[in-house]
């Protein structure tokens, strides 16, 4: 039980490694551009039709919101360890969910032309 409560504690406590912070920042980066390459995507293939803007709205908030996070992790020593971790998982969820969704969309539209 001394384990798990070091193990919460230091969760609990503010990233200060430098490299760590980049390494994060790189990784909000990457879920960005996987966004905004998804909408590229999206908009090439898809052809406008139903669910298709709505979805590219979404992506968008997402990209959006993962490339304005970036200077804010790389920059910040009072983010819990947790905080990071739960913003990287969040992003990185919703960008992979937004992927299926939209591939499902386009595979839906090819198969009704």
């Amino acid at each position: 039980m001394k384990l798990l409560s070091k193990k919460i504690e230091w969760y609990c406590n503010n990233e200060e490694r430098k490299w760590k912070r980049i390494y994060h920042s790189l990784e909000i980066g990457v879920i960005s551009i996987s966004a905004w390459s998804l909408i590229f995507v999206v908009l090439v293939y898809g052809n406008g039709e139903n669910l298709q803007y709505p979805i590219l709205f979404f992506i968008a908030g997402i990209a959006i919101s993962s490339g304005a996070l970036i200077p804010v992790i790389h920059n910040s020593v009072s983010l819990n360890r947790w905080q990071t971790q739960a913003i990287t998982i969040g992003l990185g969820c919703a960008v992979g969910l937004s992927t299926i969704c939209s591939l499902l969309l386009l595979e839906l539209q090819l198969a009704n032309t």
